[in-house]
């Protein structure tokens, strides 16, 4: 059976530059079926006649700007994947479209780059067979921030003499921010050659301007705001990834990982439950059934995701990660956290480090978060396929060692 093709859809105002993309992509003409618009309203009008898996589109047009459009494509076409190419200077181009577009790219882009961008982005939508929470995760522009900290983060911001080292600290222990950080910091504007994954690294990069401009102007952060109830839920969370990526990041230490895969491990183990808090913001009604059915039939948090929604919180965060354009060491990481033998690469580090820990905190907290539910269990086929099954007791060591820190 012959594969399907791909729609992708180019977009920008510039005839020249479309001509030189329909050049570069004429390789991909058996994979790809690769369609053109020269404005905002034309490419609206093509993706009338059919759906297309992946916008891309210039920033500064007429009428219809790059973003403008985008923010369409969200309200009409929800799980078309939404990439900015640009050549403009890069605050401009972050302030208009770091809430609608998934990834950004800059102009000029060589056509390898494009098309692995693209294709990456492809594998992962497919990998999401989910159409409902595809939509969804696709959807979502940023996450919301635990008010104390958004308050926190505001005030450290409006102060005269801010400090850069303050405002990293804050935004460290807060998923939301954390993760668009992630995903800002390491999009081709800013032309890093090593990805990074250290929040507080990635937070002193923007520097304190852009962050001020993203949170106080732009809004790109805003408050949680849900029930009281879901408000302690979401603080439990994060005081609980900040455990995990603590403890994660002891063991890859201990195995003699480098400081590259510490910070990978932390970055994973505080964004390992992203997904739950897209469940707990986007779809509150099937996050308290969830929840219900946790409690009601003694089950785990993920099979209770699994008989509800069909997924669990896992597959969801590493989605929305993966189309954000972050490094496969993390989104691997968190997609495969509770069945790590699912995962056909056995060198992920990081992987190891994050299902240990959150397995063996679990064990340890008889009164998680999760009170009634079944405690994850650590996969130990999958431990002994890395060889690491006689590091359980040493690592579970680490892990207690955390907890009773946290928990005097």
């Amino acid at each position: 059976m012959e594969e399907k093709k791909r729609k992708i859809l180019f977009v920008d105002d510039e005839p020249n530059v479309l001509r030189g993309l329909r050049r570069m992509l004429y390789s991909m003409r058996n994979k790809w079926d690769v369609d053109f618009a020269t404005s905002g309203h034309n490419a609206l009008e093509i993706m009338e006649e059919a759906p297309f898996d992946v916008i891309v589109t210039d920033m500064r047009m007429p009428e219809m700007d790059g973003a403008q459009l985008l923010d369409k494509v969200i309200e009409l076409y929800p799980s078309t994947i939404r990439f900015v190419l640009s050549g403009q200077s890069q605050e401009e181009v972050i302030f208009r479209s770091v809430g609608p577009a998934h990834q950004f790219l800059s102009k000029p882009c060589d056509a390898e780059t494009i098309k692995k961008t693209i294709q990456a982005s492809l594998s992962l939508r497919d990998d999401m067979s989910n159409e409902k929470i595809r939509k969804i995760v696709s959807k979502v522009k940023s996450l919301p921030s635990l008010p104390s900290i958004y308050i926190e983060v505001t005030n450290e911001l409006k102060k005269e003499n801010s400090s850069m080292h303050s405002v990293a600290e804050i935004i460290e222990h807060d998923i939301g921010m954390s993760s668009k950080i992630l995903q800002l910091v390491n999009s081709s504007f800013f032309g890093i050659p090593n990805h990074i994954t250290d929040i507080a690294q990635a937070a002193s990069f923007l520097g304190i301007d852009v962050i001020r401009s993203l949170v106080l102007s732009v809004g790109t952060f805003s408050q949680f705001k849900v029930s009281p109830n879901y408000e302690n839920t979401l603080a439990g969370l994060i005081n609980h990834s900040l455990m995990v990526g603590a403890c994660a990041k002891e063991i890859v230490k201990m195995e003699g990982g480098e400081p590259k895969n510490e910070e990978d491990v932390f970055a994973a183990g505080l964004l390992h439950k992203i997904g739950e808090v897209i469940f707990m913001s986007y779809m509150p009604k099937e996050y308290r059934s969830i929840h219900t059915e946790m409690t009601k039939e003694n089950m785990s948090l993920a099979d209770a995701e699994e008989k509800e929604l069909g997924i669990t919180y896992a597959e969801a965060g590493a989605y929305l990660l993966g189309i954000w354009g972050l490094q496969d060491v993390i989104t691997e990481a968190i997609a495969y956290q509770l069945k790590p033998s699912k995962c056909a690469r056995k060198d992920n580090i990081a992987l190891t480090a994050l299902h240990s820990a959150c397995a063996l905190l679990e064990e340890i907290d008889a009164s998680s978060e999760e009170q009634n539910a079944t405690p994850a269990k650590i996969d130990m086929s999958y431990i002994e396929s890395v060889g690491k099954t006689d590091k359980i007791q040493k690592w579970r060591d680490i892990c207690l060692k955390e907890y009773e820190e946290k928990h005097p």
